[in-house]
């Protein structure tokens, strides 16, 4: 059992790293996402204003054909002479193109139909016509009209126009809008990689530059340029190496004189392990023989080279036996072996 716990422990899948996504690139991806939206959203916006200025237009033209089919209309209607009618109306059909149909109801409750529409058009039930010609509040474009003669009322003209010619202008406004959008997307997209690249590119180096540092390298430094948050953090990173490379000297110094397990525990962990406990330890005391006679009559460089020259003979003997020195005093040194703390 124990085993095959290990070999399941071993055979455990290791957790993927997540893929790399450059900065450039969600950059890009955002700035493209922001413009299109941008563009498709004022398009919206030009596509209903052009609509209601070619509503407005075509309900002021479209007023006019059908209060002048009502004047022709109101002595045939009057006279209940559908045949004349009929033939008025069609004519009118033929005239205007843009007319796609036309219903015509008398007062005492007959009507007819013209050209493409229907009498099951659920329009046709909801027609509350006026002394003038007005637009129906409905998707279609239908306008109606009430006929009267001589004060009477003598029924109600319908008439739908076609809405080819704003399909036709909308057609042509997205193709030209879906043209321009592509090409501000574009252009957009390369001008966001473009400086999302110089963005880029301090932070790549100073990874670089981290990279080097970990290895043990605090030679490198990183060139400033520009006043933004960019260089503020270089400028921090730049910093933070001198700041390194001079704890690493400090410890390098350190080293010399002291135990390195005891700099490495100053260094690394950043205090000491005080706890009391009983040790057994070997202090020794090692002084020079004749160093006051002898420096009383040499110069002061020359004595101070021979101390230098004595105590580091002193040193790498001490640290090679494991102890480490706890002090010069004067021309003596004082070191303490099973006790690095």
């Amino acid at each position: 059992m124990p085993d095959q716990d290990v070999n399941t422990a071993q055979c455990a899948p290791q957790e993927e790293e997540t893929p790399r996504f450059p900065i450039r690139w969600r950059w890009t991806i955002l700035v493209s996402f922001t413009v299109a939206a941008a563009v498709l959203a004022v398009s919206l916006i030009i596509l209903d204003l052009e609509r209601d200025a070619w509503l407005d237009s075509q309900s002021a033209q479209a007023a006019v054909l059908v209060e002048r089919l009502g004047d022709e209309l109101k002595l045939p209607m009057l006279a209940g002479s559908k045949v004349e009618v009929d033939i008025i109306v069609s004519g009118f059909l033929k005239k205007v193109p843009a007319v796609l149909g036309a219903h015509v109801q008398y007062a005492i409750g007959e009507d007819q139909h013209f050209g493409n529409i229907g009498a099951d058009d659920p329009l046709l039930h909801a027609i509350t016509a006026e002394n003038k010609a007005v637009r129906l509040p409905a998707a279609r474009l239908w306008f109606t009209k009430k006929i009267e003669y001589a004060g009477t009322e003598v029924g109600t003209i319908a008439v739908r126009f076609s809405e080819k010619t704003w399909e036709e202008l909308a057609s042509r406004l997205v193709t030209r809008m879906t043209l321009v959008a592509v090409i501000v997307i574009v252009f957009a997209s390369l001008v966001a990689y473009w400086i999302a690249g110089r963005m880029s590119k301090p932070l790549e180096a100073q990874a670089q530059a981290a990279q080097h540092v970990a290895y043990g390298d605090y030679s490198i430094r990183l060139p400033l340029a520009g006043n933004d948050e960019i260089t503020d953090a270089t400028s921090q990173f730049n910093n933070m190496v001198a700041e390194l490379a001079h704890k690493e000297e400090i410890r390098d110094i350190f080293g010399r004189y002291l135990n390195p397990k005891l700099v490495a525990e100053v260094f690394d962990e950043g205090e000491l392990q005080t706890a009391s406990h009983r040790q057994e330890v070997t202090v020794l005391f090692a002084d020079m023989v004749s160093f006051t006679s002898f420096s009383a009559s040499t110069p002061t460089e020359e004595v101070v080279d021979v101390l230098n020259q004595h105590f580091e003979v002193f040193h790498r003997i001490i640290d090679y036996y494991g102890g480490h020195v706890d002090k010069y005093i004067g021309d003596a040194v004082m070191a303490v072996f099973n006790h690095p703390n």
